[in-house]
């Protein structure tokens, strides 16, 4: 049992071990409502019992957490203001149940409480099949709208225009495998689909907070998938070191997503893993991704509505170094 302020057990990338995702990071599109941090869209206030059965292989997950609280408030640093969301419409606690079988070695044992992206093969082959679902009721206001006209203080707060609200529903589906072959070469692969449903509200909550960061945004009502393979190369260096080439590919219906309605959002990236001591404890990240949008989106200044002649974009590339170190 874990009591206090916990990662939310809904998807299998949200509770990989933040020092060992596959890929540079974990999808952006892999997380839950609400807000625009951590504390409510990976994390949350409340009570995960989680137990084992068969010997470890089969793993569940259940947890009632504080949900949605009051009002979220959304920072533009391009416009240099704060956009405030409509209020919780009920002192609802939102809950979550997953449930994970291991069909070759066992994944997580009696204390464990998340995953890794990767294990190096250091668990030995496994085949990990999971599931969750996850509800929250009245959950949002489905008619919202800007309390005041673009360019007046008002526009930065939010009114409800009537009581009807949504609930919010999700869940999830996903496949780990890790082989390591007699040649000291490891393969690891994983997949995941994810749904994300608040009844349309984006359709009708327009106050540009509730958007953003409630009934739209990267964590608000979508559906769509993942799929990512690694592979440690067979030979070490500097003894232990270990080279890790991964792929992935993302696929992602977005309700609304940096201001455009029903966006269709792909990625896919290449890139390695150097890990010197042959664990997670020192690593190096290299990697490339290219995002696609399905409709020209703004980037940068997206909030900034009123402006008369927005850049829109129709993908951009990244590319990231990242160094962790785990003592």
């Amino acid at each position: 049992m874990k009591l206090g302020m916990t990662k939310i057990p809904m998807t299998r990338a949200n509770l990989d071990e933040c020092f060992a995702p596959l890929t540079s990071e974990r999808s952006m599109f892999a997380y839950t409502p609400f807000g625009t941090d951590a504390t409510k869209y990976s994390r949350d206030m409340g009570i995960v019992l989680s137990g084992n059965f068969f010997s470890n292989h089969l793993k569940y997950f259940a947890a009632l957490m504080e949900g949605r609280e009051g009002e979220t408030k959304f920072y533009s640093p391009f416009m240099n203001t704060e956009f405030v969301s409509t209020p919780e419409p009920s002192n609802s606690f939102a809950w979550y149940a997953r449930v994970h079988y291991s069909f070759l070695n066992p994944e997580g044992g009696p204390t464990a409480m998340g995953y890794k992206g990767t294990y190096l093969g250091a668990k030995g082959p496994l085949l990990t099949l999971g599931a969750s679902i996850g509800f929250e009721p009245d959950a949002a206001y489905k008619n919202t709208a800007p309390a005041g006209e673009p360019g007046t203080p008002g526009f930065l707060s939010s009114k409800v225009l009537n009581n009807e609200t949504v609930d919010y529903t999700a869940w999830t589906t996903d496949l780990f495998f890790e082989y390591p072959f007699e040649n000291d070469g490891i393969l690891t692969a994983t997949a995941m689909y994810f749904n994300v449903d608040l009844e349309d509200a984006y359709k009708t909550a327009n106050a540009p907070a509730d958007q953003n960061t409630i009934v739209g945004g990267g964590s608000g009502q979508k559906d769509g998938w993942y799929v990512k393979a690694g592979y440690v190369l067979p030979f070490r260096i500097m003894d232990d070191g270990m080279i890790q080439p991964f792929a992935r590919y993302e696929d992602w219906n977005v309700a609304s997503f940096l201001g455009v309605k029903d966006q269709e959002v792909t990625q896919w990236g290449l890139g390695f893993n150097f890990f010197p001591l042959g664990n997670h404890d020192l690593r190096f990240t290299l990697e490339y991704y290219h995002t696609e949008f399905d409709k020209p989106t703004r980037l940068g200044d997206y909030k900034e509505f009123h402006t008369n002649t927005p850049t829109l974009y129709d993908d951009y590339n990244v590319l990231s170094l990242m160094f962790m170190v785990q003592l």
